[in-house]
């Protein structure tokens, strides 16, 4: 009897991992596939650097948060993962373009100038390259991705975060527009 009753708990465990795992490859799925995606097809029209930037610190303050926890947090983020930018600096630039539609003073974006990428210009400001920026952001969600699936602590950060908040879905749906004559 111990045996069938172990094997039954060992069976709903497993179970659970199978589902824990499902939710986060959803998770995964939604943010490369709808998120970040989103910024490659805007960036692929070589316009709109702000537009662009502005979504790629949105996508990195939901990486952290998945990451962290609910309260994510962009700098500690940034110092794991994008260690070739100042997380301090990063995360007062996402608040104020998110809120202020402004930069810091320490940032200047250029698109279409992938040689200019993390050089100094003539007033001190770091030249960030959309191009290439988008590129590290994809590297950057490969490896954050990696460490949810591999390390159990983080994926429980995640699986909190998502059933607290939730995330978008995707659907079609069905408009019926009226005649102008109301037939």
């Amino acid at each position: 009897m111990k045996k069938v009753m172990d094997a039954i708990e060992k069976q709903k465990k497993d179970q659970d991992e199978a589902n824990k795992m499902a939710q986060l490859d959803d998770l995964i799925h939604k943010l490369g596939n709808m998120a970040y995606k989103d910024i490659v097809d805007i960036t692929s029209s070589g316009k709109a650097p702000l537009a662009i930037f502005l979504l790629c610190t949105c996508l990195i303050e939901q990486m952290a948060t998945y990451r962290y926890g609910s309260n994510g947090n962009i700098k500690k983020f940034v110092k794991k993962y994008m260690p070739q930018y100042d997380g301090d600096v990063m995360h007062a630039t996402r608040n104020r373009i998110n809120h202020n539609y402004s930069l810091h003073e320490k940032y200047a974006l250029a698109i279409g100038a992938r040689n200019a990428h993390l050089v100094e210009d003539k007033n001190g400001a770091i030249i960030i390259n959309m191009e290439n920026f988008v590129e590290e952001i994809g590297a950057v969600f490969n490896q954050f991705a990696a460490d949810l699936r591999q390390d159990k602590g983080i994926r429980n950060n995640a699986l909190n975060t998502l059933k607290k908040y939730g995330i978008l879905n995707q659907t079609t749906i069905e408009v019926i527009i009226p005649s102008l004559d109301g037939k």
